[in-house]
């Protein structure tokens, strides 16, 4: 058998193209692993970003929370403390501001207010 007739033989023709079939379906397998890895890799990446913010903020908390100027606010508000030689002055939530008056609430209805707004006895 020489080259001429094998090359235009149907058989050898079937047989590259299965080949042929064979190797692109394997590129193609290897293309979707690929992307998939990609993707993959994307998301780890995003997060990493998430955690890394995350861990810095928690940082800068503690960093805040460790601090001379957190520990004296603390100390004042929850405990109630003081500096020595400090003088403490607490108003009275219920006193209120000076320049606001507190008008005694009516016991009337709505309704009859406005009756008493349109037709003053």
């Amino acid at each position: 058998m020489n080259w001429k007739t094998l090359a235009k033989s149907k058989i050898v023709l079937v047989a590259l193209i299965l080949i042929a079939a064979f190797f692109v379906q394997l590129h193609y397998r290897q293309w979707q692993k690929r992307k998939s890895v990609e993707e993959q890799i994307h998301k780890l990446t995003l997060q990493e970003q998430e955690i890394e913010k995350a861990n810095k903020d928690i940082a800068e908390s503690l960093t805040y929370l460790q601090s001379a100027g957190y520990k004296e606010r603390a100390a004042r508000e929850q405990l109630g403390l003081k500096k020595e030689g400090e003088i403490v002055v607490k108003f009275d939530e219920q006193q209120g501001d000076a320049n606001t008056t507190t008008q005694p609430q009516s016991k009337t209805a709505n309704i009859e207010d406005w009756i008493a707004y349109f037709f003053p006895k």
